[in-house]
């Protein structure tokens, strides 16, 4: 169980400072990002072992990751000034 409350821990992290730092809600360019972000935190005899632990294996991994950090955080991305683009 503490496990499975960090991954999702590890996982809104890499989401929102991903968010942060592109300043978009772009979904193709943040599943991009992160991806890009997942292979440069982990080496590669991690790499497998740690997507799988976090649950981002898959682009449809990711976009259900993102999709569900901008849902649950939508006041808070509009008062920054960001919206959904799509």
């Amino acid at each position: 169980m503490a496990e499975n409350l960090k991954s999702k821990r590890v996982t809104r992290e890499i989401i929102r400072d991903t968010i942060k730092k592109e300043q978009t809600l772009d979904r193709s360019r943040l599943t991009y990002v992160v991806a890009d972000t997942l292979v440069e935190r982990y080496d590669d005899a991690h790499l497998e072992s740690q997507l799988k632990k976090i649950g981002l294996m898959t682009t449809k991994n990711i976009h259900e990751a993102l999709d569900e950090y901008i849902l649950k955080h939508r006041k808070q991305l509009e008062k920054e000034g960001l919206k959904d683009e799509q």
